[in-house]
């Protein structure tokens, strides 16, 4: 016997705000967490026989990617005074270990293929599927202690995105400490004696900085409270390792502390009032220095600056704010300042901290995306940069600090095989959207599309490598990556364009990328499919409102579609802070009236959907499953086509309990595209280089 998704009964609810009403027929949901808990039960059970047929290939799927993604999963090895850290995944392991090799054994830094053969020395410091112990629970970092005897790592037991943080004595093998409900980070003081966690409020907001003592039991000190409900507090350590800074975030603007041992904290107060600044600390043999980079109204795309540390009154600026350069945050080594600046090219260059005229060198070129990589210790002497793809690794390539050559490197990517990545430009109501497109050379024809974007938080689609993916484009699929407004892709100006009043624009862009897709012949119409998580699946849900009749299938990943009832509850965990974003329809009625416009659980109307795919994750505190419950009892009440699958998935808004899980998701939906898309993915298309 099948069974049937669920159907709740409507109830009127009337919200008001200012003159304007309006009824939301399943806001009763909201409230009674026992009848969530039945649907979402009864969604899952619907969910997993509609989609069962499909595990075969999703299992394909994740055999294939399983070894490529987990082996790419965790860094490179970094350099903690006279050792080596490394992460190394064993095979049948579910997370890493952490490996410590002395420098006197492996003078150029290791790779795990190297500790995998036993070919080094080396210690196991953590082994976290023993200290899991069977426990499905995410990992949020690990941390060792500057004195190399303390070890920290966060863990998120339920997917909650509330941490415990764990601290081990190595010399003793015995755990000191376990401290609840805190965000993933966790820094050692530079003594190495005191451990600081940012603990979180009944909202998850990250409001409290705390200092533990992780020999004495219950000893702990507040260092910073921030009460701004809109703002949240990160905490991270200096490349130096001299600081521990406290940034206090809003999503346009920041201040700073820093904070040296036990003494008391250091105001940034030179900042300027209103910027968002990304700091660093950098010294030479002659000065210590604040390497800052700001933004704001009047520098959108960044200005590079070093504040002297005696002295900040007086900056030098590195790298001047220009309308068609995007400055990069940098990267600071003993004597050096790394600068990456992206515009119709990407330049690295060094900035000699030793010199008394700060003397500037280009180091590399590339005339596409070009990333910078950590150096592999702070007294390095070269940096790795990468070459990023959708369908390979990403091609590395370590630069000298120490350059000989009379120019710098002209960087280019190595032969994409049988694909092709290509970078185009989508003129739409006076400006150019980004637009790429992946897909294999020997697809000439108009085939299936799949088309993903996220436009909101000024956050950038950077290019990644996902195997799956590729899997589906050696059988036929184009994959397109629409860099709408609102995303970060073009600077401050860029996010200004799709947030708060502008939010409808993301919508404008995402279908004049799909308009110029079906006119060059790249997507065949009707046979295109979404995917997109979070905001991205606010702006997908709002398209299929627009147009379903132009999509074949939609994936929507944890989608915040209840935008409306959302912001205008003060007591949901992100409204404050994200009221930057979206608006505040309590005081103002044009924000109410545009949100209202493409809300898309406001707007599923009586149209012909196509299928949907909508998944939730049960201890999501950002995007709770009830907004998912909501959307899908409407869909059912009000539309037609379809189905709208809802499948609850274990963990948190930002992927399931562990990362196994979330690749276990990730292959259902897209073996679910692909049937949708008409791909045979039981069939290996000729030259290809996977094989299913």
């Amino acid at each position: 016997m099948i069974n049937a998704a669920p159907l709740a009964q409507a109830r009127p609810h009337t919200f008001q705000v200012g003159t304007t009403r309006w009824n939301d027929p399943f806001e009763w949901l909201r409230g009674d967490t026992r009848v969530q808990r039945t649907l979402l039960k009864a969604e899952a059970s619907a969910a997993a026989d509609t989609l069962r047929g499909l595990h075969p290939i999703a299992n394909a799927l994740l055999r294939l990617a399983t070894p490529n993604v987990l082996a790419g999963e965790f860094g490179p090895a970094t350099r903690v005074r006279d050792a080596w850290l490394l992460p190394v995944l064993t095979p049948g392991a579910r997370h890493p270990h952490l490996v410590k090799i002395d420098v006197a054994d492996s003078p150029i830094a290791p790779n795990a293929p190297q500790v995998l053969t036993n070919t080094v020395p080396h210690r196991i410091l953590l082994d976290l599927d023993a200290e899991l112990r069977g426990r499905n629970s995410a990992v949020g970092g690990v941390t060792l202690a500057p004195t190399g005897d303390l070890l920290a790592w966060s863990e998120d037991p339920s997917g909650s995105e509330r941490f415990d943080v764990h601290v081990k004595d190595l010399s003793t093998g015995c755990e000191l400490t376990v401290l609840h409900g805190m965000g993933p980070q966790a820094e050692f003081t530079c003594d190495g004696r005191q451990i600081l966690t940012v603990a979180l409020d009944p909202l998850n907001r990250p409001y409290r900085v705390e200092r533990h003592d992780p020999r004495l039991l219950g000893c702990r000190a507040t260092v910073l409270e921030e009460l701004d409900p809109t703002r949240r507090l990160r905490l991270r350590t200096t490349r130096s390792g001299q600081f521990q800074l406290i940034e206090s975030n809003a999503r346009t603007h920041n201040r700073m502390w820093a904070l040296r041992g036990d003494a008391d904290l250091i105001p940034l107060d030179f900042l300027p009032h209103g910027t968002h600044a990304t700091v660093e600390h950098a010294h030479s043999r002659k000065h210590d220095w604040w390497a800052v980079l700001l933004r704001d109204d009047d520098r959108p795309n960044g200005e590079l600056l070093l504040y002297p540390c005696d002295d900040p009154t007086r900056p030098l600026v590195i790298a001047s704010h220009r309308k068609d350069i995007t400055v990069a945050p940098p990267l600071v080594t003993e004597g050096r300042l790394i600068v990456s600046t992206v515009g119709p090219r990407t330049e690295i260059a060094m900035v000699d901290l030793n010199s008394d005229d700060l003397k500037t060198t280009c180091l590399a070129y590339c005339d596409g995306v070009l990333s910078l990589g950590a150096a592999p210790s702070w007294e390095a002497d070269h940096v790795t940069v990468a070459l990023p793809s959708y369908t390979r690794s990403p091609l590395k390539v370590e630069l000298s600090l120490n350059p000989r050559t009379s120019g710098p490197v002209h960087l280019r990517a190595d032969d994409l095989g049988p694909y092709r990545e290509e970078h185009l430009t989508v003129p739409a109501a006076g400006v150019g959207i980004p637009l790429t497109v992946v897909r294999r050379r020997d697809c000439t024809a108009p085939g299936p599309l799949l088309l993903t974007a996220y436009g909101s938080y000024g956050t950038s689609r950077t290019t990644h490598h996902d195997p799956l993916l590729t899997a589906l484009i050696d059988h036929g699929m184009t994959y397109a990556v629409a860099h709408v407004r609102g995303g970060g892709e073009k600077g401050r100006a860029w996010h200004d364009g799709g947030r708060v009043l502008n939010k409808p624009n993301t919508l404008a862009d995402l279908f004049s990328c799909l308009n110029h897709l079906e006119e060059c012949g790249i997507a065949a119409p009707g046979n295109v499919a979404l995917i997109g998580g979070s905001a991205g699946g606010t702006l997908m849900a709002a398209a299929l409102n627009q147009a379903p009749e132009r999509f074949c299938a939609a994936v929507l990943e944890t989608p915040f579609v209840d935008v409306l009832a959302s912001m205008i509850n003060p007591d949901l965990p992100l409204t404050a802070s994200d009221r930057s974003e979206w608006g505040d329809p309590l005081t103002s009625e044009a924000v109410l009236a545009c949100i209202r416009s493409y809300s898309p659980y406001e707007n599923l109307t009586a149209q012909t959907y196509p299928p949907v795919l909508v998944t939730v994750r049960t201890h999501d505190t950002r995007v709770p499953p009830v907004q998912a419950l909501k959307y899908a009892q409407r869909f059912r009440r009000d539309c037609s086509g379809g189905p709208v699958i809802l499948l609850p998935e274990a963990g948190g808004h930002t992927g399931g309990a562990s990362l196994h899980d979330s690749l276990q998701a990730h292959a259902l939906q897209l073996a679910w595209i692909s049937v949708h898309l008409g791909l045979d993915l039981q069939q290996t298309p000729s030259e290809s280089t996977i094989s299913l």
